[in-house]
């Protein structure tokens, strides 16, 4: 597999390799140019193209952030056996620590980095997750109901049956809210100029995917799963991972809002939307449909685990959210 980055480096790009490592996102090796990182691309060109300008769009609003490299035939990755690959400046170090609170706090001054930086990009090759949102909700839930149904209709119910049906009420109950809520509110962001402009979201940003540099300087890496959306929705997210910790107090969580707001503004559409995707049992609801929409011989401790977690985090998720 080494042979490919080497052939990779030679032939497409005309650089000279003087030693390398594997890492979880690729290959990371020293060049004559310099560190660079080699990864797989994906197949997807369009949205690879997608990220590409993304990248040179952050950087030249001031976002400390690598670009790919052009390549020997002037494409901006390289093809071989079938795969595309790209390359990049590789930007060493400290990953963030979001189970630590003063790091958790610069997580979210960073995450509004991240969004002021992505606002008005505009592609047509980046997927757009912001009009798929409510119909997902729906589309979940309403599977949720068709589960209980099945179950319902079982002589004899198992352990994951019982989770689900003891948790049905508060699970309907924050699903209701959420969808309720966006439906609200749906009219007056659609006629709201703010929110035709062009927002972006990670959609992984974690810790691993988040790096303090040796200069101090911080840059965020992984931006191919990245879409148009609300940008509430990655903070969300980000919160959720937060609160999986079970480190954090309500308080604490407030004040790592309140560090995300000191350099990304939110208005009072935008609070009800954050409070609207903490409190949709995501989570929950999609490991119910994975588990009951696929054939099953028996119920396994590690799948028995995960929906007793995912029950506990949903009370936990709601009453955070209650208190936004």
């Amino acid at each position: 597999m080494d042979d490919i980055y080497l052939k990779i480096l030679k032939e497409g790009y005309s650089l000279k390799f003087y030693g390398g490592k594997r890492t979880r996102t690729g290959f990371v090796c020293q060049t004559d140019k310099g560190l660079k990182e080699i990864r797989k691309g994906g197949n997807d060109l369009l949205r690879l193209k997608a990220e590409c300008d993304l990248r040179h769009y952050m950087k030249d609003k001031g976002f400390k952030i690598s670009e790919f490299e052009i390549c020997d035939n002037g494409d901006f990755f390289y093809e071989i056996n079938g795969n595309k690959y790209v390359l990049e400046d590789c930007m060493e170090g400290e990953e963030l620590d979001f189970s630590n609170f003063c790091q958790a706090m610069r997580g979210a001054e960073i995450l509004g980095h991240f969004h002021n930086c992505s606002e008005g990009f505009e592609s047509d090759d980046m997927p757009n997750d912001m009009d798929r949102i409510h119909d997902i909700f729906v589309k979940r839930y309403t599977e949720l109901k068709r589960i209980r149904k099945r179950i319902k209709e079982k002589r004899r119910y198992s352990g994951i049956d019982m989770i689900v049906i003891e948790n049905f009420d508060i699970v309907s109950n924050m699903a209701e809210k959420s969808i309720n809520i966006i439906e609200n509110f749906e009219e007056s962001i659609l006629n709201n100029k703010k929110y035709s402009l062009n927002t972006v979201c990670h959609n992984a940003f974690k810790g691993d995917n988040v790096k303090i540099l040796e200069n101090g300087c911080t840059t965020v890496t992984n931006l191919d799963k990245c879409s148009k959306n609300f940008t509430v929705w990655d903070l969300a997210d980000f919160i959720r991972r937060l609160i999986k910790t079970e480190v954090f107090d309500d308080n604490q969580l407030l004040e790592i809002i309140n560090s995300y707001k000191n350099v990304r503004n939110i208005d009072n559409n935008d609070m009800n939307i954050l409070k609207a995707f903490l409190m949709f049992p995501q989570k929950f609801l999609s490991i119910c449909n994975e588990y009951y929409n696929k054939r099953s011989v028996c119920i396994s401790d590690a799948m028995m685990e995960r929906f007793s977690k995912s029950a506990m985090l949903i009370k936990k998720n709601s009453g955070f959210s209650e208190i936004l």
